[in-house]
């Protein structure tokens, strides 16, 4: 608050006090309960400012969803990104991710874990992460360096799922290395990793080939058959979707192929 404001109001809750206490002369009392007031003052303050914090979150979120529309590009490549499933797999999906992304969490929660278990598991597909941390999200980018780190010790998906699904949406460096000493990481390795600047390019770069393919917003999603390290015959669609919609675009997808 502007200092000038805030002595008007102080004055200006003195005076009240002091008018209807007109015949107080305590001087300590009236100090007390000018302090009180400014007290529950500050409460509302504080109070309105969480408010503001969490319109702007949800109103970002939004944006998020209604920028997530995607063209439908030629061709996807797997190459130099994280990829789950069996090598054998004939068709994959690719993820656009922001670990920030609450609508990225939501699909986490809701659709990631029957398509491991129904489809990247039993082998008929390959799952695939393009990171592309929106620029209002504070922590995005060190998300996707910290999981990035773990992929040279083998573990990125590990990772991935604490940073979606098991630690309250908290994230920040002293939250990356506590997921990395709880998955037995190289904790000296793991913690010079997130200095690395070239592994941060990385992440850059990724979203520069996100944004190629026409991604403004996450989570988006591309999904085709594979073809020399890349995916082909694509579909396309964008938003936290349900399972059952990833369940018709792959059955449709498959029996066209």
């Amino acid at each position: 608050m502007n200092p000038l404001r805030l002595k008007a109001l102080v004055l200006t809750l003195a005076l009240a006090i002091c008018y209807e206490q007109p015949y107080a002369d305590d001087k300590a009392w009236v100090y007390d309960e000018v302090l009180t007031k400014l007290h529950e003052i500050g409460g509302d303050i504080r109070a309105i400012r969480r408010e503001l914090v969490e319109t702007k979150r949800a109103v970002q979120a939004l944006q998020s969803e209604r920028n997530s529309a995607v063209n439908i590009p030629s061709e996807v490549k797997l190459s130099g990104i994280p990829v789950l499933g069996s090598d054998s797999a004939e068709y994959a999906i690719v993820e656009i991710s922001d670990f920030q992304c609450p609508y990225c969490k939501r699909h986490y929660a809701n659709a990631f874990g029957k398509l491991n278990d129904n489809y990247i598991a039993t082998g008929k597909i390959r799952y695939a992460v393009l990171d592309y941390p929106l620029p209002f999200h504070e922590h995005a980018e060190s998300a996707a360096v910290a999981a990035r780190c773990a992929s040279g010790q083998g573990k990125y998906w590990e990772v991935h799922g604490e940073l979606f699904g098991g630690n309250d949406g908290i994230l920040g460096r002293s939250q990356y290395l506590e997921i990395a000493k709880k998955i037995n990481l190289d904790i000296q390795e793991y913690e010079s990793c997130l200095d690395n600047e070239e592994i941060k390019h990385q992440v850059q770069a990724s979203a520069k080939y996100s944004e190629s393919l026409g991604v403004r917003g996450t989570p988006a999603f591309f999904m085709g058959k594979i073809s020399d390290g890349k995916i082909t015959n694509v579909k396309a669609f964008a938003g936290a979707q349900p399972y059952d919609r990833f369940v018709q675009v792959i059955d449709a997808m498959m029996k066209e192929n």
